[in-house]
């Protein structure tokens, strides 16, 4: 995201809520905690060296 407000990027695609993202330590995955299993879980997500999935 710019500091504007644009460019934003959709970063998880499923049905359930995927709350507190948080950057990995090494800066090339980004956690998020998802409920889609039924319960509370944490999930990573890869990004290239932009930030984007």
């Amino acid at each position: 995201m710019i500091n504007n407000g644009t460019g934003l990027v959709r970063v998880t695609n499923n049905p359930e809520r995927d709350d507190y993202p948080a950057w990995h330590p090494n800066s090339k995955q980004l956690m998020v905690v998802s409920e889609r299993a039924g319960k509370h879980d944490l999930y990573l997500v890869d990004c290239d060296d932009q930030g984007v999935p």
